[in-house]
């Protein structure tokens, strides 16, 4: 059972989570030096690339004045072969540097209690099975599984693209991009209760109608202003939505997508919740042209996480 402490704390009796306004502080003893590591890197990177520049354009300067052919196809294999090396050792550090920043974050977060996969993911099966997007998903890719324990609760995370085909158009079209979240509870609930972004209701016809076939499935209207104003809730049976949201989560829910402007969708399941954060871009991607010494970039990537545990603490500590 977790201790919850409201806004910016989350603890449970083990102390797992630590306070969000620590952060900053073990960014600077602990991840900046790493970002500055890898700026170093990156920098000896952008060198030999304007090195290999500077080596091709010399190398067509010389057969444009000398007029030796054979000089182009002499110089051009050791020329070659640099570029792959370069090509290789930039692959090795976008590669290796979200590792890097992902492990440290987590080891803040619950010091030995999670584990990073990069090239793992949440198998289509379980993003179907949370009853939120209705989809047969025939693009489905991930990346960036975290899996461990909050509590008493296994969770496992990633980032997903989902694309299906769209039969009017008779093309690929974007379903979902962005963090989706698992955690299963021993609380089984009763049928299935699903939360949408209020501006996106209409996108959700086919999932909704499911949920309200029986004759007990319905919207769901709770006695919260702010919650309401950007969010509707569906469910098979709306007895049980109304004893399953507490106004903590929805608190929670509602300061998340204040503070970071994302779509955030949360499914119950049986005994399963599901969040689904939807997110434009790859998050702690690096940069090969720029510096990626970047506060905000890895703090959003904590926040996230932390904001979703938050979600799923509140659900426990009232269940």
């Amino acid at each position: 059972m977790f201790i919850y402490l409201p806004l910016f704390f989350i603890y449970d009796i083990n102390d797992e989570m630590k306070e969000i306004s620590e952060f900053r502080k073990y960014y600077n003893h602990t991840i900046h030096p790493e970002l500055l590591r890898q700026e170093r890197r990156r920098r000896q990177l952008m060198w030999l690339m304007l090195l290999s520049v500077f080596l091709v354009l010399a190398v067509g300067i010389s057969v444009l004045v000398l007029h030796i052919p054979a000089l182009t196809l002499f110089a051009l294999v050791p020329i070659g072969l640099y570029m792959g090396f370069i090509g290789y050792k930039m692959r090795q550090f976008v590669s290796g540097f979200k590792p890097q920043i992902v492990n440290l974050i987590l080891d803040f977060i619950a010091p030995g209690k999670m584990v990073y996969q990069q090239d793992g993911f949440i198998p289509k099966s379980s993003f179907q099975a949370s009853r939120i997007f209705s989809t047969t998903a025939e693009e489905y890719r991930g990346e960036d599984l975290i899996k461990g324990k909050f509590g008493l609760v296994d969770f496992e995370m990633c980032e997903l693209v989902v694309r299906e085909v769209y039969e009017v158009r008779n093309r690929m079209e974007p379903v979902f991009g962005g963090i989706f979240f698992h955690a299963n509870f021993n609380h089984p609930i009763k049928g299935t209760v699903v939360i949408f972004p209020k501006n996106y209701k209409p996108r959700f016809s086919r999932t909704i109608k499911k949920l309200t076939a029986n004759h007990e499935g319905a919207q769901v209207t709770l006695e919260h202003e702010s919650f309401n104003d950007l969010f509707v809730i569906y469910a098979e049976h709306t007895d049980e939505a109304r004893h399953l949201l507490s106004d903590g989560m929805l608190d929670a829910i509602v300061e998340y997508k204040n503070k970071v402007d994302k779509d955030v969708y949360v499914s119950f399941v049986k005994d399963d919740i599901y969040i689904a954060v939807s997110e434009p871009k790859d998050i702690l991607e690096p940069n090969i042209f720029l510096s990626n010494v970047n506060y905000p970039l890895v703090y959003e990537f904590y926040y996230d996480l932390y904001m979703i545990l938050r979600i799923v603490e509140d659900f426990e500590l009232h269940h």
